[in-house]
């Protein structure tokens, strides 16, 4: 496994700069103002009513970004559709997840000449603070979008996904979490000094590790020869050797001892429980059981291959679901809202839901009757 470093400039212009970037966009970007020829007029027209009052294109995408994000509501569901799933999303259903909302911001704007694109990715994930890292996840994919500044020559980003689908950082505390935490801490460390190691670093890892098991054997042979003296000495209590008080004593102890080996045993049965409950479990088990549920963007790959040898190739500027609608095939759809459902949501998929999209692919492959809609 190869490491490489990166470098990221976080910097932001400062808005009141933004504000006064009325210079002229540059040859060559014609890309992200491009729209459909037959665009609902409302669309226009609603974003005219949205940025009224807008002297710039900082403020009007803040007005349609603000929108957005006040308006409407955040579901995973695929509730958008029709002919139009833009117009459906902006008039009818007024809820969608982040592929809708970075989608309706950017054709709005683009309706008011301004150069904009949908950026896919993800978000910075939840601090583990047991490994020190930012652990990002399926769940944690998102679209937003980028406004272009020509005089700034920079690209800036705008969220208008309602606060809902924007996720962030877990809330901390709980036994529950704290577990969870450390188990995955524990996965990172394997990720670190095994898989991602190289022979060398591997090679002082187990130097330092025989040193440390050489010294551990010496506390544990110590440890066992107290333990060994201890119980002797209550045993000599127990039997009377130092009288009545100190057998007393000795059945004390032994009824202490009892106990807490009981406690001990309670508290190992449900830590083993909530282990295998888990997502950490979930994770290993798959791992073992490779194969058992093939990832849904493989899925999705596959079903995008099938189309392409049937003459039908997803465009660049459409989302997963324009596509879907696209084509107009039911299990297209299937599949795509599998697609988007393990993407941004937080579950994996079940075993049904599996089984249903391996009988959609086979569908697919085998109909011969489907054609590029230009056909």
């Amino acid at each position: 496994m190869n490491s490489y470093r990166v470098v990221s400039d976080l910097s932001r212009p400062d808005p009141e700069v933004l504000r006064r970037d009325f210079a002229r966009y540059p040859a060559g970007i014609g890309n992200y103002f491009q729209l459909p020829d037959d665009i609902d007029g409302r669309i226009v027209e609603l974003t005219a009513e949205v940025t009224e009052g807008a002297t710039n294109r900082y403020d009007a995408a803040r007005m349609i970004e603000g929108y957005l994000q006040t308006e409407f509501g955040y579901t995973l569901e695929m509730k958008a559709g029709g002919e139009d799933p833009l117009a459906d999303f902006l008039f009818n259903v007024r809820e969608g997840h982040c592929e809708y909302f970075a989608t309706a911001m950017a054709v709005m704007l683009r309706t008011q000449g301004i150069a904009t694109r949908v950026v896919n990715g993800f978000q910075r994930g939840e601090y583990n603070e047991t490994a020190d890292v930012f652990v990002v996840r399926q769940r944690d994919a998102h679209s937003w979008v980028e406004v272009y500044f020509p005089g700034e020559d920079v690209w800036v980003a705008f969220d208008p996904t309602p606060a809902a689908g924007q996720t962030g950082e877990a809330a901390s505390g709980g036994f529950t979490e704290s577990m969870r935490k450390y188990f995955e801490a524990l996965e990172m460390l394997w990720i670190q000094y095994f898989v991602a190691f190289d022979s060398q670093e591997q090679r002082s890892l187990f130097a330092s590790a025989r040193k440390n098991i050489s010294e551990a054997n010496q506390a544990a042979n110590s440890w066992l020869t107290s333990a060994y003296s201890a119980l002797q000495e209550w045993w000599r209590n127990f039997r009377g050797d130092a009288g009545w008080a100190g057998t007393f004593y000795a059945v004390g102890v032994g009824i202490g001892l009892l106990l807490a080996i009981a406690v001990i045993v309670y508290l190992s049965i449900f830590l083993f429980r909530r282990v295998r409950r888990s997502q950490f479990w979930s994770r290993i088990s798959k791992k073992i059981k490779r194969g058992k549920q093939v990832d849904v963007v493989e899925f999705y790959a596959r079903m995008q291959r099938i189309l392409a040898e049937k003459g039908i190739v997803r465009p660049q500027h459409q989302t997963p679901l324009e596509f879907a609608f696209a084509v107009g095939n039911s299990d297209v759809r299937t599949i795509t809202e599998a697609y988007n459902k393990a993407r941004y949501g937080p579950a994996d998929l079940s075993e049904d839901e599996t089984a249903a999209i391996e009988d959609a692919i086979a569908r697919l492959a085998s109909d011969d009757d489907l054609r590029p809609a230009n056909n």
